[in-house]
């Protein structure tokens, strides 16, 4: 009777804890604006990072701009480069952590593997007003922010985890803001960065084009 009782216990004590819960972060500017388009990683060193899926993500050009600029990838997965455009694009990275080039007509598409993390920052030697950002990550979970400037990854399990957020505005060279974070056993977490960004960096339309 008296085993029994306690194991009663024991399962009401453990109710009211979570394995698993939310972890949510705001991005603004020093100015308090939200920041659309951050990317927030989390990572642990007990938690591998998901294998990519067989399915590549994919980076369209759409009336010489990128779509998206800014593009989560997972470490060894692939991105699918298309060309929705009537015109030619020529894509290049001439920097690592992958550096290629790769040549579209229209309505052409081919698909690149990144096998190595790291931001990869692309341009068009045809247009050059085009710009895009790779950001190649092996974290256990990695997202963008949305136009509120937040992102909310769930099912995050228990414990210590490290943040990270990154933007292409923030200053080249500078290491990614960091947060010790610890998620308890309430399963929720908020947290805030707030970014310095730089001023006119991000996708720029052509002079000529913006006129009509």
């Amino acid at each position: 009777m008296i085993l029994r009782a306690c194991i009663g216990l024991a399962l009401l004590l453990g109710a009211g804890t979570a394995e698993a819960g939310t972890v949510a972060f705001t991005v603004r500017d020093v100015a308090g604006a939200p920041v659309a388009g951050a990317v927030v990683a989390l990572n642990d060193a007990q938690h591998a990072a998901p294998a990519p899926s067989g399915k590549p993500v994919v980076l369209d050009q759409i009336n010489e701009e990128f779509v998206p600029d800014i593009l989560v990838v997972r470490t060894g997965g692939q991105v699918l480069f298309k060309n929705s455009d009537s015109t030619r694009h020529h894509i290049y990275s001439f920097r690592q952590p992958k550096r290629f080039e790769l040549q579209l007509g229209p309505g052409e598409s081919s698909a690149v593997t990144f096998d190595q993390s790291g931001v990869v920052a692309l341009g068009c030697n045809i247009h050059d007003h085009m710009r895009a950002w790779l950001y190649v990550s092996d974290a256990r979970f990695v997202a963008r922010t949305g136009a509120d400037g937040t992102v909310t990854f769930a099912d995050v399990p228990t414990g210590a985890w490290e943040a990270k957020a990154w933007h292409p505005r923030t200053q080249p060279g500078a290491p990614e803001p960091t947060q010790a974070i610890r998620l308890d056993a309430e399963g929720k977490f908020s947290g805030a960065f707030t970014l310095a960004l730089r001023a006119g960096v991000g996708p720029a339309r052509d002079p000529e084009r913006a006129r009509y």
